[in-house]
């Protein structure tokens, strides 16, 4: 449910290039939500995501001590409405991998 991983998401987490903070968004009702979700599950089936969706800003950040290229690491910030959104997915994509791959493969598994 797109809904209860938007209320997953911490409230302290970064805010979208949308302008949106987590916060906000998740003080959205829940029909609204689920409408959101709607309008994205159709936007897949048919191939042709919101341009929106695909705009992010890049930042490259320090891994710990250093400004050499090896002690930096790029991040990207979307809008939450992605973030949240590929988090739910990939969710039920790891769910369904559960269930088909060989017990023998261990990466990414919990």
């Amino acid at each position: 449910m797109f809904y209860k991983t938007v209320q997953g998401r911490k409230k302290e987490a970064a805010g979208g290039v949308d302008g949106w903070k987590t916060e906000e968004f998740q003080r959205l009702p829940k029909p609204i939500i689920d409408c959101l979700a709607d309008i994205l599950d159709c936007a897949e089936k048919n191939g042709s995501m919101p341009r929106v969706m695909s705009i992010g800003n890049t930042k490259i950040i320090p891994k710990g001590q250093g400004t050499e290229y090896t002690s930096m690491r790029p991040i990207t910030l979307m809008n939450v409405t992605y973030a949240c959104w590929s988090t739910y997915r990939a969710r039920e994509t790891a769910e369904i991998l559960e269930q088909v791959l060989p017990n023998n493969l261990f990466e990414g598994r919990e």
